[in-house]
């Protein structure tokens, strides 16, 4: 126990070798900077950016750096004996901050990569790594070599974030190391392994074929990361389309959803994934995901309207105005044959119903014409939030809403009362008002009484 308590006591005060910048040792600015307090933290940022790639060799030591037996020791008793004292600085705290100011180096950095990349989970590390670009790839390499469950969570997390513009061409180097992985025998391993793999290998025969072959795999989970892999992989990946229409008929929603996205992507989008996508609308849980597809396929995927209008009707939303239906959105992408099937629903008995088929129509634009005198009505209804829905609606038809005019008057008119959402829907008729005329929204406008 003495010795250990000497020991902590040459660690805390023993002093700092090597070059004193601003009276104190580059060490000594790395714990300050790794320190909670802001006013601690803001005179050791000043002093790192003074000292600049100097302090390469430092920051790289205080990122590799890890807590001793003894110093956790150390720290262990001090708390027990003198617990009011500060909070220990972590090794893994120190390494962030030392990162941190890395990433701030950019290129100038390259020496640290090795260490950056043992450290790869966190996020100065990563953001150092993408600030070195190409020079860092070896390091990243090299812990792919036996990379833990973080390790390799780490190295996807970082090539997912846009990797071709950080790292070039050069990316294309984690190719083999990544495919090697994929016979890893955690399952976890291999999912990160299909997170990151259409970062470096698009349109790479290789990768399209090794990743197709995990839609085959004993681990649904497996399968759906495979699956959206593959969307992200380029017209190779058209390759593996007779694997993904079986995964589209799996018995599971959830790969059923991620095989229809992906055929989708791939441009290999037909009637039968309209129809999965479809059953996919009566699925609680994919519902919304299956909707959302629907609607990023737009008019290619009108067969799915009249589902999507029953959906609008059964599925309850909160404040629609601000958080819509999914159908409502869905339908707003579908062109004009979604307009009559709308139209209805502006007079249906429940509010939320006609909101959400407001919205819709918002999306449709100049098609949704025909629905000009339901949106009407609903500019008479008391609650605020149909008329701001029914406001914008007629905005977006434009011209063709001339109608309207009369009621959009009165209701630029409305006194503002407490309830924002009623100076809202002042705002958003008298923004309709300028559309219908055909002036751009936006500007100000000045609504006299006998206007």
């Amino acid at each position: 126990m003495a010795l250990v308590l000497i020991a902590g006591l040459a660690v805390a005060w023993w002093p700092d070798p090597g070059p004193r910048y601003h009276g104190h040792s580059l060490r000594h600015w790395l714990v300050a900077l790794a320190n909670d307090d802001y006013r601690v933290r803001l005179p050791a940022e000043a002093a790192l950016k003074t000292i600049g790639p100097e302090a390469v060799p430092e920051l790289t030591r205080a990122v590799h750096g890890e807590d001793s037996r003894i110093r956790e020791t150390w720290w262990r008793l001090r708390r027990r004996f003198w617990p009011k004292s500060a909070a220990p600085i972590r090794a893994e705290d120190l390494a962030a901050a030392a990162a941190g100011e890395l990433a701030r180096l950019g290129p100038q950095a390259a020496p640290a990569a090795p260490a950056l990349a043992r450290r790869i989970w966190l996020d100065p590390a990563a953001q150092a790594l993408r600030g070195i670009g190409p020079p860092a790839i070896p390091a990243i390499a090299g812990v792919l070599e036996a990379p833990d469950w973080r390790t390799l969570n780490g190295v996807a997390s970082l090539l997912s974030d846009n990797a071709e513009k950080a790292f070039g061409s050069a990316r294309t180097n984690l190719v083999p190391p990544l495919l090697g992985l994929l016979a890893h025998s955690d399952v976890h391993q291999r999912e990160n392994v299909l997170r990151a793999l259409p970062a470096v290998g698009r349109d790479d025969p290789r990768v399209v074929a090794a990743v197709a072959a995990r839609l085959r795999s004993p681990v649904d989970a497996e399968r759906r990361f495979a699956a959206k892999a593959l969307a992200s992989l380029g017209t190779a990946a058209r390759a593996a389309a007779p694997d993904l229409l079986a995964l589209a008929k799996s018995d599971r929603p959830g790969e059923r959803l991620e095989a229809t996205r992906a055929l989708r992507q791939l441009g290999l989008e037909t009637n039968a994934t309209v129809a999965i996508l479809c059953e996919l609308l009566s699925e609680p849980e994919r519902r919304w995901e299956a909707a959302a597809t629907l609607g990023e396929m737009g008019p290619a995927a009108s067969a799915a309207i009249p589902r999507l209008l029953t959906m609008l009707e059964t599925e309850q939303s909160h404040r629609p105005s601000r958080t819509p239906s999914m159908a409502a959105l869905a339908l707003g992408k579908m062109g004009p044959a979604a307009v009559p099937g709308l139209v209805p629903f502006l007079t249906n008995v429940e509010s939320d119903v006609r909101v959400n088929a407001a919205v819709a129509l918002t999306g449709l634009g100049a098609a949704g014409a025909p629905a000009v005198p339901g949106l009407t009505l609903m500019l008479r209804a008391d609650d605020p939030e149909e008329q701001l829905t029914a406001a914008n609606a007629l905005a977006a038809i434009g011209p063709g809403a001339a109608a309207a005019m009369p009621e959009l008057t009165r209701l630029a008119h409305t006194a503002t009362i407490q309830d924002v959402v009623v100076g809202h829907a002042r705002s958003a008729a008298r923004d309709a008002r300028e559309r219908i005329r055909g002036r751009p929204s936006g500007l100000p406008t000045e609504v006299t009484a006998g206007d």
